[in-house]
């Protein structure tokens, strides 16, 4: 449960030198400032502190930083934060982590080797900016999100070499949103002071239940959003239990007590997005890698989630959510709303004229008149065009070849299942607070991991010929099998 300690930079290197360049420049504010007493001053002040120990961290401890950003993204709201988010510290973190690790100034540095998966990001990025010039979508707005979604894309790069690391991180965070769920659940929600739905009409962030009992929804605004953290946080203790290593002991058990939590909580937000990445994640994971799965120490694994699918469709309430059926009338009406209101999202995406190459400036409305869409992709088809919509399906493609690839690494195979489980959730949500962000690091991630297992199995498959080259063929010789992901 420990992090990788990165390599510490020489006082020659470039990080180093930044870090004494901003140092110094923050020693003269503190005088500057002690001596006017300007409050403009002080808030510069605060500002360039908060940037050197940005900058430090991006250098001495990314990993670390990583973390903070991500729990401040768990506790501090994103939706309704100016400039796109961009301004959040935890983002804002991540940016400069991103141009630093891109830069060569971090122990992270960036992987070369490209994948499919990066051709669709950049196919995405691309639909964004030429928004602009052929549908007049907004500038500012373009830049930002383009920035943000980028931004987020290069530190998942980063991370995925070190995806060990990255499910350590986000099962933490999980496990840190996990204490706000009890006043929120007495209708106390403690992320309120932030001001981003204190008028409950604002539209994010409002009170909603469903089967009769109020869903939670954490910091992340809507309860599938978090209902979509809370499934990758689970996932990643799980896989973090499961491929513990031999003679580990009880500790590791703690990664398990972690997962099953997560997945409890995961009840509370009343959310079907979030069982559906879990049974995603699960099948990948037993499919491409099953001797992990049933492995004798790890029996109890599958028994335990056939009795909780049991529980689940023996319960009144689970099993109206799940399959539709039981419940009271109040609740067969809203759920029967509610499949029919996402099965028309995708059939507009599918209508004839309806998108269009680069996108629309008209303001997108849903069934019923309603503005909020719950369907990223129809968003992103209508405001940015069909042809941003053919990197989400280049992306889509790239993760699902790509198991095959890394099925030796559960690790690795489980960065992919879990970008994948969230390209299927977004079907039902739209992309927006803290949840774009983790999907972004979770593409990016997955997009090194292929491109780190195609590397090792073409470089074997080389190695396999020249060997084959130089003795010839002999007999009893067996192919040279394909080394596993880190």
């Amino acid at each position: 449960m420990h992090l990788t300690k990165p390599r510490l930079p020489s006082p020659a290197e470039p990080g180093a030198r930044l870090g004494a360049s901003v140092a110094l420049a923050v020693v003269a504010l503190v005088a500057g400032a002690a001596i006017a007493q300007s409050a403009l001053a002080l808030a510069a002040l605060a500002v360039l502190v908060g940037a050197g120990v940005v900058l430090w961290a991006a250098n001495q401890v990314p990993l670390l930083l990583v973390a903070g950003a991500l729990a401040s993204l768990v506790l501090v709201p994103l939706n309704g934060v100016p400039l796109f988010g961009l301004i959040h510290p935890g983002v804002a973190s991540l940016l400069v982590l991103a141009v630093m690790s891109v830069a060569g100034l971090t122990p992270l540095a960036q992987p070369a080797r490209l994948s499919i998966v990066d051709l669709g990001a950049a196919v995405v990025g691309g639909a964004l900016l030429l928004s602009v010039p052929f549908s007049g979508q907004p500038v500012t707005e373009t830049v930002e999100m383009t920035m943000l979604w980028g931004g987020c894309y290069l530190v998942g790069r980063a991370l995925g070499a070190r995806p060990r690391d990255l499910l350590v991180i986000l099962a933490l965070a999980g496990l840190l949103a996990s204490p706000f769920v009890l006043p929120e659940l007495a209708g106390q929600s403690p992320f309120r002071v932030f001001g981003y739905a204190i008028d409950v009409s604002a539209g994010s962030g409002v009170d909603e239940e469903r089967l009769g009992g109020l869903r939670v929804q954490g910091a992340f605004s809507h309860p599938i959003l978090f209902a979509m953290f809370l499934a990758i946080a689970a996932v990643s203790a799980l896989t973090l239990w499961l491929t513990r290593p031999a003679g580990s002991g009880r500790r590791a058990h703690g990664w398990l007590a972690i997962g099953v939590f997560l997945v409890g909580l995961q009840v509370l937000t009343v959310s079907r997005t979030g069982w559906l990445m879990l049974t995603v994640a699960a099948a990948g994971l037993l499919l491409f890698t099953p001797g992990t799965i049933v492995r004798r120490k790890n029996v109890a694994a599958p028994v335990a989630a056939v009795l909780a699918v049991v529980l689940a469709l023996a319960l009144p309430t689970t099993r109206s959510l799940l399959l539709g059926t039981g419940g009271s009338a109040a609740d067969q009406v809203s759920i029967a709303r509610s499949t029919a209101y996402r099965t028309e999202l995708r059939e507009r995406i599918f209508r004839p004229g309806y998108l269009t190459t680069f996108g629309r400036r008209q303001t997108l409305i849903g069934p019923g008149r309603v503005k909020s869409i719950d369907n990223t992709y129809l968003v992103v088809g209508w405001y940015r065009g069909r042809l941003a919509l053919v990197g989400f399906v280049i992306m889509a493609i790239g993760l699902l070849l790509r198991p095959f690839r890394v099925r030796r690494s559960p690790i690795s195979l489980a960065v992919v299942l879990m970008a994948f489980s969230v390209l299927v959730a977004l079907a039902s949500v739209a992309l927006f607070a803290q949840i774009q962000v983790l999907a972004w690091i979770l593409f990016g991630a997955a997009a090194t991991v292929t491109s780190r297992g195609a590397a090792l199995a073409a470089g074997n498959r080389v190695r396999q010929r020249r060997a084959s080259r130089a003795s010839g063929p002999t007999a009893g010789s067996s192919p040279v099998r394909s080394a596993a992901t880190p």
